[in-house]
């Protein structure tokens, strides 16, 4: 399947310690400038041969969470012949934007929640995280038409309760899966 890597926006609420954005605004001791994604440039980039055979549609960011981005449902419509797979920290949405969002999903499209732990620990990376909209976001998402997943970054403070998060995950509908990364030792 030929797919495309998207980062639509350098907007995000979290303050992630191995983040890019993290980084460079204590590198620069400013914050990074919120960029969004021009519409009309991709749909331009894209009307081409190699750009009608994109398959599916990637929204994952190193310095944005997608779920940010202004203009994410009008993206989504304008790109809708394409299978989307959306990464998300999941968090400070409305339940009535979640619904907005899932009247846009089809079955064949992916939502991942970066979930790195419990209640009590998630926060311990996913820093500024509101636990109870990542929830709603997650319970709306997994009675929605896409496949709902569950990730969870290995490190030192979750390595113990991997089977109890990952309990927690599939009792609420998603399919949970682990990545092994250099923040191990983080936060």
């Amino acid at each position: 399947m030929r797919s495309l890597h998207i980062e639509t926006t350098t907007r995000c609420t979290l303050v992630c310690p191995a983040c890019p954005r993290t980084t460079w605004k204590e590198l620069l001791k400013r914050p990074v400038k919120n960029i969004d994604l021009d519409i009309n440039d991709l749909e331009k980039f894209l009307d081409c041969e190699d750009g009608n055979q994109i398959e599916k549609i990637i929204l994952c960011g190193d310095y944005g969470d997608t779920l940010y981005y202004p203009k994410l449902f009008e993206f989504i419509k304008r790109f809708r012949s394409r299978k989307f797979k959306i990464h998300t920290n999941g968090s400070y949405m409305k339940k009535e934007w979640w619904n907005k969002l899932n009247d846009l999903l089809e079955p064949r499209d992916e939502i991942i929640f970066a979930i790195d732990g419990l209640e009590d620990t998630n926060h311990l990376y996913r820093k500024n995280a509101d636990w109870q909209s990542t929830m709603l976001g997650l319970e709306i998402c997994v009675n929605g038409p896409a496949k709902v997943k569950w990730q969870t970054i290995i490190f030192s403070f979750n390595q113990d309760i991997l089977e109890d998060i990952k309990k927690f995950a599939e009792s609420k509908g998603a399919e949970f899966f682990t990545l092994k990364t250099h923040r191990f030792g983080d936060p």
